[in-house]
């Protein structure tokens, strides 16, 4: 036994006597803390929160349940088997601070030691039941499984191979979120870890990434340079952009004028060339399909007008976005309907109706919407921001032509749940009026032109002028947008 530590159950004894302990099973002891230490591997690598906290009620009612540890093969302390290393601290520190016995030895479930892959993934699996690691604490933990694993091996492995080995040991982990991470750590990570240790999520890692790969689709079909030459601007990028309070926004803009200066080209049409490969944009195998340009980062601030990063305002990103002269040229249908769906969904997102845009293909001005703004929405603003909200909404139903369109052409586009859908299709003006608010068109100036930010100003009217080019191109054709 390992100096340190003294039997706490008797009962053990007894069960020794009649052959009911063998090697295999995990013990209970009182073990001195002085003799365990933390997994060095351990994925949650910040301070828990919760710290202080805890240490108080440990202080005032001791340890409630036990540690569990193992010892590995020659050393002479034990290490914490699965969870449990903000309490083992707090010991420590405790006895330190007081030399009080009570916080000298702690219970303790002694597992024999089996590999170190598997007690990285008991610490993996513990830190998931508690809901306890940031998206690039749990990336570093796989991929550190994944060295293991190919160590033990003695062979690289695949993302589906380590999926399949996950699987097989208990950990069920798709191979397309094992890309992700590995994404995340090999090229996030050394070029933004600010961002990540302040807890960039995967719905921003997702985002970041498809925008990257339409942004490198632009850059080829442009003839600006090879892989490396794009990749070597979006490393740069990325290191300058760095920050705790990272913005995709921000470094979209950043990123997009790159391409514009390089191509000498306009950032107006460069965006709208990435706009339209992010709707075309088709995921790989390895590559969970992302809200490209419905999600936001963060969620709303109480007015509902901004992304809670920063104001639109000053956002770059959001500066001079369109050149309504743009579009007098061109004829391609369905590249205006993409134009149009990608500028609606701009604009939404900025007031929380993200998920109210829905792009459809090869109908209407390429968007519909799914339903009136929500109730819990609505009541969160004031009376002059919901009647902005509610007239912005009117703009984005008269460009989807939501009320004017064949009823049985886009009824059935929307969900079943959908007020919008239950008063066109009972033709029911006032359920409609009931449920989102109809202010006086006449202070549409007032209430809505005058107040826009610039960048939206120039949004909607982008949105309306492709709207009118549409139907002067169906119209030419001897078509309807509903044909």
């Amino acid at each position: 036994m390992i100096q340190g530590t003294e039997t706490a159950v008797v009962h053990l004894e007894a069960a020794a006597a009649f052959g009911q302990v063998n090697e295999g099973m995990p013990l209970l002891q009182r073990v001195a803390v002085t003799q365990i230490k933390t997994y060095e591997r351990n994925p949650r690598r910040l301070v828990n929160p919760e710290f202080d906290r805890i240490k108080q009620s440990i202080r005032e009612c001791g340890l409630d349940q036990p540690l569990v540890i193992t010892c590995r093969p020659g050393e002479t302390q034990y290490v914490v088997h699965a969870g449990g290393n903000t309490r083992l601290k707090i010991l420590q520190e405790l006895y330190a601070e007081t030399h009080d016995a009570r916080f000298q030895w702690a219970p303790c479930v002694i597992h024999p030691w089996t590999t170190e892959t598997a007690v990285l993934l008991a610490h993996l699996r513990e830190n998931d039941l508690r809901g306890a690691l940031t998206f690039i604490e749990k990336a570093r933990a796989v991929l550190d499984v994944m060295a293991l694993f190919e160590q033990q091996l003695g062979k690289s492995l695949t993302h589906r191979e380590l999926a399949e080995l996950l699987r097989s040991h208990g950990y069920v982990l798709g191979h397309s979120r094992i890309s992700q991470f590995a994404y995340t750590v090999e090229k996030l990570l050394p070029v933004m870890p600010q961002a990540l240790d302040a807890g960039l999520g995967r719905s921003s890692v997702e985002r970041l990434r498809a925008f990257e790969r339409v942004a490198a689709q632009v850059w080829a079909r442009r003839g600006l340079g090879d892989e490396a030459s794009f990749d070597g601007v979006f490393q740069t990028l990325c290191r300058r952009y760095d920050d705790p309070s990272w913005s995709f926004e921000v470094f979209a803009e950043a990123l997009e004028m790159e391409i514009a200066t390089a191509a000498d080209e306009r950032l107006h049409t460069i965006r709208m060339e990435i706009d339209g490969a992010q709707i075309d944009h088709q995921p790989d195998a390895d590559e969970a399909p992302p809200k490209l340009l419905r999600e936001r980062d963060v969620p709303l601030k109480s007015r509902g007008v901004d992304s809670g990063v920063e104001s639109f305002e000053t956002s770059p990103r959001h500066r001079a976005t369109a050149e309504p002269a743009d579009l007098q040229g061109s004829t391609d249908i369905n590249a205006l309907r993409r134009r149009a769906c990608a500028v609606a969904i701009r604009l939404a997102e900025r007031h929380g109706l993200a998920d109210i845009v829905m792009p459809i293909e090869a109908q209407g001005a390429g968007f519909v919407l799914r339903d009136v703004p929500s109730a819990a929405l609505a009541e969160a603003l004031d009376e002059a921001t919901l009647g902005q909200l509610s007239m912005l909404w009117w703009h984005l139903a008269a460009c989807a032509e939501m009320t004017v369109a064949p009823v049985a052409s886009i009824a059935a586009l929307l969900p079943a749940t959908s007020v919008l859908r239950r008063a066109l299709e009972q033709n029911d003006a006032t359920l409609l009026f009931d449920s989102v608010w109809t202010p006086d068109p006449g202070q549409m100036g007032d209430r809505l032109w005058r107040q826009l930010s610039a960048a939206d100003w120039q949004d909607l009217m982008v949105l309306m002028e492709t709207y009118r080019r549409l139907h002067q191109v169906v119209g030419a054709a001897g078509l309807t947008l509903w044909s």
